[in-house]
């Protein structure tokens, strides 16, 4: 069989269909619809990709140095919050004193109660040094009077609390602070 009887009888087996009015194409209303939702759509689209990019910083996207770009907030706040867990197990010790280290706020030079780098060695405590993400800098300080001596907490006195906290140097979406509170020494709580 060749092509034109095979079309012949492909067309005779449809039988001839009227164009009826309705089916010429979409109406004006629908037209309109159509377009409402497709900017409706887009609209919504560019909301999603405008909050999302809102995360995405410059130190993000590789501008700066290689070794001074932030990995995003989640693995930041996992790093610093490492970072606080090793440094509560070595400061709720009775054995660690807190002279020098921990500072009443907004009484203290900021300088001094939160060290800019490699606050493990600027405290003298007998542990390695913590990594923090680049652009943060941990701050210790007292949240009440001065802490009691042993015989004072064997005695009955309440031990003290400190709050340890992380502030960026630039606080932005990308950069946030966070803080522990800590009950010392550790026997006593």
């Amino acid at each position: 069989m060749t092509w034109s009887v095979v079309n012949k009888i492909s067309f005779k087996s449809q039988p001839s269909r009227r164009i009826m009015p309705e089916q010429l194409g979409m109406t004006l209303f629908e037209m309109l619809l159509a377009m409402m939702m497709l900017v409706v759509f887009t609209g919504i689209v560019a909301l999603v990709m405008q909050f999302t990019l809102r995360f995405f910083t410059a130190a993000e996207s590789g501008e700066q140095n290689e070794f001074e770009v932030s990995n995003g907030v989640l693995i930041d706040q996992q790093q610093i919050q490492m970072a606080m867990d090793d440094l509560v197990e070595v400061l709720a010790q009775p054995g660690i004193s807190m002279e020098g280290l921990a500072f009443a706020r907004k009484k203290e030079n900021i300088e001094d109660a939160c060290p800019a780098a490699r606050p493990v060695t600027q405290w003298g405590l007998p542990m390695t040094e913590v990594s923090l993400p680049p652009g943060y800098r941990l701050c210790l300080w007292k949240t009440g009077p001065d802490e009691s001596s042993i015989p004072e907490l064997l005695d009955g006195d309440p031990p003290s609390i400190y709050l340890l906290q992380a502030l960026p140097e630039q606080l932005s979406s990308s950069s946030l602070p966070t803080r522990r509170l800590f009950c010392r020494p550790r026997p006593f709580c």
